[in-house]
């Protein structure tokens, strides 16, 4: 495979049907950075009216390499044509801890629990520049912990995923310097409810930007014994932003521009999974804009911006100058590859 050097690699099967084992070592390279990788298992195949069956463990699996990698405890593992049961141990990577309870898969009926803590986004951003050389999109030291506890098959309970922001921010370069955005509270969840409906939710707050809530529900469909999203499956939610106080944005934007007023983005989320429908407002008031190294001064700003199943209308955006008004309409469709645009 392209990127990828093996310089040794040793593999040793021993033993019968009955009763083997299997160690695998493995030195090179991905992409220019080392990798050290050691996999240790045993285990014995038993014949079944179903087919054949591996019960086992896998007692060793470590990289030194990147990204570093560690089980430290071993994993249990029975897999049989259309079953696999995993038992409960302990997996380091990159620092991050996956405490694994449980997880069984059964003629696709699914349960599993368990917890992930430590997540670093600083440190899957270093690895994703060490193997692709991709610069990191953003400056963060945000750091999350998850969990999740669930069972699908004809019905669906508990929660698929939760993670919350343990600590971190997000910073961004300026011309004043490096500003962060004073993020206090990341908070993402998705559930099952009423035995076949999928709900998720995000909340997240920052001093410089506000309050962003949103949320989205879908039923599930029965295909073949089990629940799953559908394409054609109604949607319902809702998307909230609010920026009570512009000034505190600040620093993001650069010494040249100074911000005032007040935004609210209120959206409808409906329409399909496939197709989703926004409709909603967009509301400003008071607002002011100040370019200072272009003398540009706007003040008492009102923005009236609605949505109606993905058409924009700027009902009202306007701005007063020292001298002078300054208005703008348009109506622009976003489901459209190419958008129609009238504007004035």
């Amino acid at each position: 495979m392209e990127g990828i050097e093996i310089s040794s690699l040793d593999a040793n099967l021993n033993g019968s049907r009955a009763h083997h084992t299997l160690d695998v070592t493995a030195t090179g390279k991905v992409r220019g950075q080392p990798v050290n990788l050691a996999l240790g298992a045993n285990g014995r195949f038993t014949d079944a009216p179903d087919g054949p069956h591996w019960d086992g463990a896998i007692t060793k699996l470590s990289n030194k390499g990147t990204p570093s990698l560690n089980l430290e405890s071993p994993l249990s593992v029975s897999y049989g044509p259309k079953r696999l049961v995993l038992g409960a141990t302990r997996l380091v990577a990159e620092g991050a801890v996956l405490n694994l309870k449980s997880f069984a898969m059964d003629n696709g009926r699914i349960q599993s629990a368990g917890a992930l803590t430590n997540l670093s986004v600083p440190h899957l951003l270093a690895v994703r520049q060490e193997l692709t050389g991709a610069e990191p999109p953003i400056r963060t030291d945000l750091v999350f912990d998850g969990d999740w506890d669930f069972s699908l098959g004809a019905s669906a309970t508990g929660h698929v995923l939760q993670i919350r922001r343990r600590n971190g921010d997000v910073t961004i370069d300026g011309t004043r310097g490096v500003a962060a955005l004073g993020i206090s509270d990341i908070t993402a969840r998705a559930d099952f409810r009423n035995g076949n409906r999928l709900n998720a939710s995000l909340h997240a707050q920052a001093s410089r930007i506000g309050v962003i809530d949103a949320n989205v529900h879908t039923p599930l469909v029965n295909r073949d014994g089990m629940l799953t999203v559908d394409d054609n499956a109604p949607l319902s939610g809702a998307f909230d932003a609010n920026i009570p106080e512009l000034r505190t944005t600040g620093g993001l934007l650069g010494a040249n521009y100074l911000l005032g007023g007040r935004i609210a983005l209120k959206l409808v989320i409906a329409g399909i999974v496939a197709k989703p429908s926004l409709s909603g407002s967009l509301t400003g008031d008071n607002l002011s804009a100040t370019v200072v190294d272009q003398g540009v001064q706007l003040k008492d700003g009102i923005i009236r911006i609605a949505l109606s199943e993905n058409l924009v209308d700027l009902r009202q955006v306007e701005f007063h100058g020292a001298s002078g008004t300054l208005r703008a309409t348009s109506k622009v469709r976003l489901d459209q590859q190419q958008p129609d645009l009238t504007a004035s």
